[in-house]
């Protein structure tokens, strides 16, 4: 009978263990604005950002503890965010016909960007520190220069944009035309129209596939998706080329560093694309050293294209970080 009953709760035990383990469950609710209508993820400061579109503001939550850290006036009718993690900024389009810039660190508004009439969606292209944004009023995109926050060129596509998508490989932004029921393909390099591609009726969602170079358009009166396929015709030493480039764009931030640092990668398909190292470990294997050549770290960044690194362990001084023939020299502050 003892031993029917230790066995009895032997397995609820283990039933209950496995439960918890697995299960997902409702951890929180967190009151922000009213209408919140868009969000990003801040991974330099791990904080969340909500648009609220009633409310005229952006909530700052911080991710650790699900706690509102506090609330930014950024324009009216806030409805699209995107996160430069390369200078650590947020850019919310609103309907005040401009983009607000908030400092990630501060949680401060830097500035306010006029653009086109009704802006709409934002795309960040990290290759080139450019925010692209859909004007659906003004049947155009405005391109921003992520350093400077200052307006580069203004983009001609086709009636009311609304949606972008940025295909890394090729740096290609890809724009739909809700009224036009057509894709514009714009050069990331240029901010030239290169091509416009007619689709289903209303398009209105994007989703890029890097291993095939395809978009996926949704047609939402059409009951659709539109595939299109990049050509890599001759291209293939085209892309060759383009991923030696970004080979050689591998970054290191924020510099000088006090708790952790972040490496930007060339993606993993890049790597092998441009023959750089001679096995995955070559392409993979980044290392610290400190200014008398000594490793202090080395990690493996096999299948990541940007890394966040804690410095637990390491003094003040200087270092350098190497991946491949790359050297970058990182300073830290503690």
């Amino acid at each position: 009978m003892k031993k029917i009953m230790f066995l009895t709760l032997l397995i609820t035990a283990l039933c209950l263990f496995f439960t918890i383990a697995h299960a997902q469950w409702l951890e929180t609710t967190i009151t922000v604005g009213n209408i919140p209508y868009a969000l990003v993820w801040n991974s330099i400061n791990n904080k969340v950002y909500c648009a609220n579109v009633s409310s005229n503001s952006v909530t700052v939550i911080d991710g650790q503890t699900n706690s509102v850290i506090t609330t930014i006036t950024a324009g009216s009718e806030p409805h699209a965010l995107v996160w430069n993690s390369q200078n650590n900024k947020i850019y919310c389009a609103n309907g005040s016909n401009s983009v607000t810039v908030i400092d990630g660190q501060t949680n401060s508004v830097i500035t306010t960007i006029t653009v086109g009439s009704e802006p709409y969606a934002l795309v960040w292209n990290s290759q080139n520190n450019r925010i692209y944004c859909t004007n659906s009023a003004s049947n155009n995109v405005t391109v921003i220069d992520g350093q400077t926050n200052s307006v580069i060129t203004t983009i001609a596509v086709g009636s009311y944009p609304s949606v972008l998508v940025w295909n890394s490989q090729n740096n290609k932004i890809y724009c739909a035309n809700d009224s036009s029921n057509n894709v514009t393909v714009i050069n990331g390099q240029t901010n030239s129209v290169i091509t416009t591609i007619a689709v289903g009726n209303y398009p209105f969602a994007f989703c890029w596939n890097p291993f095939q170079n395809r978009v996926y358009v949704a047609n939402f009166y059409s009951s659709s998706l539109s595939v299109i396929r990049d050509s890599i015709v001759s291209g293939v030493a085209e892309a060759i080329e383009n991923c030696k480039l970004k080979i050689d764009n591998f970054s290191v931030y924020s510099n000088p560093a006090k708790t952790f640092f972040t490496i930007r990668l060339p993606q993993t398909a890049c790597r092998r694309q441009s023959g750089f190292g001679t096995s995955a470990t070559d392409r993979s294997t980044i290392r610290i050293y400190d200014v008398s050549g000594k490793a202090v770290k080395e990690l493996d960044s096999f299948g990541v294209d940007e890394l966040r690194v804690s410095l637990d362990g390491i003094k003040s001084g200087v270092y350098f970080v190497q991946f491949g023939a790359i050297i970058k020299k990182l300073t830290i502050t503690k």
